[in-house]
């Protein structure tokens, strides 16, 4: 069914007159996802004034194509399942570490394109003291891994976080930054959320609540592409669309207040225009 889904996105659009420059949002995919597959949540942040920069991890990706036409696909190797938990835990601590080592390089090479040091359409475009991190699943992790090392993250967001390989520090000390943490009501395991409640509770201003209804790829656009994603166990019961609207609308709220000063109840506590949406 991918060949009939339809976006608002358009290849090398340029970046808007309207103001002199936006807050940057980095996003971090999924183990085996891909650089395109929240598009929907893009597209909403991109059309409230930020500019969205969308990660591909490669080897982590389910594949990478380079500028000159070279594949690189899933390696396997770098998340090793199966193994005892000392030796995958020591690989998945590796791994979660070089992928916020690409969202570093991502800013870095941003600032070089802002500053006109890499000729681009985003010079000077950019507000690179307004930056945000989100992430699902493996990049979830990526994503607090990164806010919890590097002073440019202002604000972050979870989708269903897999908190499991982040390092020492980070479990020990917890997030000094706005973070918004959601959570689907099924797949969260108990060593993940273990980690997590160490994370949350040693952290200065995080809200973490759960989706109703949902499961660990409603957090993607996967069940908006088929009609029969419920029996390929890519989505739970909740309506798609709704799940959207949701996830919108949370995200949103976070990087608003955090990067431009705009206030919202809405992370406060449950919501009556949410109520599929709970704190734990």
């Amino acid at each position: 069914h991918v060949r009939y889904v339809g976006t608002d996105s358009h290849l090398d659009a340029p970046l808007s007159e309207a103001q002199p420059s936006y807050p940057v949002l980095v996003y971090s995919h999924g183990w085996n996802g891909f650089l395109t597959v929240d598009t929907s949540l893009m597209q909403e942040l991109a059309s409230h004034g930020y500019v969205v920069i969308s990660v591909e991890h490669t080897y982590g990706a389910l594949l990478s194509v380079f500028p000159d036409g070279r594949v690189a696909y899933n390696n396997p190797a770098a998340l090793p399942f199966g193994l005892p938990d000392e030796e995958y835990y020591a690989a998945a601590n590796r791994l979660v570490t070089q992928w916020a080592d690409d969202i570093a390089f991502t800013l870095d090479t941003l600032a070089e394109m802002n500053a006109g040091d890499v000729a681009h359409d985003f010079q000077g475009g950019l507000d690179l003291e307004r930056v945000g991190v989100f992430g699902h699943s493996f990049g979830g992790g990526a994503s607090v891994e990164f806010c919890a090392r590097d002073p440019r993250c202002r604000a972050g967001v979870g989708l269903d976080a897999y908190v499991i390989p982040v390092t020492e520090p980070l479990r020990r000390d917890g997030l000094r930054q706005p973070f918004l943490f959601l959570f689907s009501e099924s797949w969260p395991s108990e060593p993940n959320t273990t980690i997590f409640d160490e994370i949350f509770s040693q952290s200065d201003d995080a809200a973490v609540f759960t989706i109703l209804g949902t499961s660990h790829y409603d957090f993607t656009d996967l069940p908006m592409m088929s009609p029969i994603a419920p029996q390929l166990g890519l989505k739970g019961p909740l309506d798609g669309e709704r799940v959207v609207q949701i996830i919108d609308a949370y995200t949103l709220a976070l990087f608003d207040r955090a990067l431009n000063g705009q206030p919202t109840a809405l992370l406060d506590g449950p919501s009556p225009a949410y109520p599929e949406v709970v704190q734990p």
